[in-house]
């Protein structure tokens, strides 16, 4: 047997291009993202510094700063990031596509770049360094840097090379990026928008097994009381006639077809539900939806006056007492009762009337009451 103190470590295995495109295309998918790229350039191009950083199309707001690093050049470059007017902030003066070293960045006369070495790059001790900005066609930006210590030389010609040959990959990190960003705020949109109005989406196959559902739709099922729930990844309803009539409408989505309401309650809230075939162009998705269940809750205003008293306000410009008389009226309370809650007089709450209908646009309590269920009003 070797004796142990005889043995050596093998030596680390180089980084081939091949591994730094594979883990630049692999790198979204990671946590952190990027990680595992920015650690292989950074041994590829022994540097002690690696940075991507993606930003909005305003150039400005950052989605992601992914770095990696010596402790003191990371805590250098965070001083220097929290500056105002930051080198780091701005579009440098630099083309997009292409690579830049360390002389062409540093302008005596140019005092965002100045700062950029002074307050950044000196103090953490770096004297070489590599960096490139790329843009997408909706305006998304990345910046790609590499730098070394002072201690080691410059990169090379070839080091250089490589860095280049990275770019074109990197853009397709940054495109699809951008677009994983723009799904995530369309979703972040439709949620908010889906639970202000209480609708609600499910996506299912032919069989009527479930693929996905919005927070809202797994809310509603998951407190619907034993109406409906979720049985083996599928909805069974506790009603036969209701199950019946969601295995006819899924029957129906699969000829192309939007089905007839199914309503059941919840508690004393009314849902409605519409099944209807899935006619969204998804050539990526594995499993293709059958159809999409739309859900719809008549839910009470109560418990959210303050929040629709406030979007009154703001919206329409009522004043606290139109907003309030306004609200009463949505519930079906009578101008007499109204005089009661609010401790006026009848035609007080009358004279309120007219000028909160034509603030609204209504000439109808029953239209009063449409507005305040389905406008603007219930985003704010």
């Amino acid at each position: 047997m070797v004796p142990a103190s005889t043995i050596e470590e093998p030596a680390p295995r180089a980084v081939s291009h091949e591994d730094l495109i594979l883990s630049l295309h692999q790198g979204a998918t990671e946590q952190p993202p990027w990680a595992t790229f920015l650690s292989q350039i950074s041994t590829a191009l022994q540097s002690s510094y690696a940075n991507i950083v993606f930003r909005q199309p305003d150039g400005k707001s950052v989605l992601a700063d992914l770095a990696q690093g010596d402790p003191d050049i990371l805590a250098a470059r965070q001083r220097y990031s929290d500056t105002p007017s930051s080198f780091l902030s701005s579009d440098r003066g630099m083309a997009i596509g292409r690579s830049y070293r360390l002389p062409e960045l540093v302008d005596a006369d140019h005092p965002l770049k100045r700062s950029y070495y002074r307050h950044f790059l000196e103090p953490a001790g770096l004297r070489a360094i590599l960096i490139a900005r790329l843009a997408e066609e909706g305006g998304y930006q990345a910046w790609f840097t590499v730098a070394r210590r002072k201690s080691v030389p410059d990169y090379s010609t070839a080091d250089q090379s490589l860095f280049d040959a990275l770019l074109p990959h990197l853009g397709v990190a940054l495109r699809n990026f951008a677009q994983t960003d723009r799904y995530r705020v369309r979703a972040a949109l439709g949620s908010f928008i889906s639970s202000r109005f209480e609708l609600a989406a499910v996506t299912v196959s032919q069989d009527g097994r479930i693929l996905g559902m919005e927070p809202v739709a797994q809310a509603l099922l998951e407190n619907a009381g034993g109406a409906v729930a979720i049985v083996g990844g599928r909805l069974l309803f506790s009603e036969i006639h209701l199950q019946q009539r969601m295995a006819d409408a899924l029957r129906t989505a699969a000829c192309g077809q939007r089905s007839k309401a199914i309503i059941f309650h919840v508690g004393d809230e009314r849902v409605e539900m519409l099944v209807q075939p899935f006619l969204a162009a998804s050539p990526h998705a594995a499993i293709r939806p059958a159809a999409v269940l739309y859900l719809h809750r008549d839910r009470p205003l109560m418990g959210r006056e303050e929040e629709m008293r406030s979007a009154l306000n703001e919206m329409y410009d009522l004043s606290p007492v139109e907003a309030d008389i306004a609200l009463g009226l949505s519930r079906g309370r009578t101008m007499m009762q109204l005089a009661g809650d609010l401790g006026l007089s009848e035609n007080t709450i009358r004279s309120y009337s007219k000028p909160i209908y034509a603030k609204l646009g209504v000439s109808r309590q029953v239209d009063l009451v449409r507005l305040l269920l389905t406008s603007l009003a219930r985003l704010a």
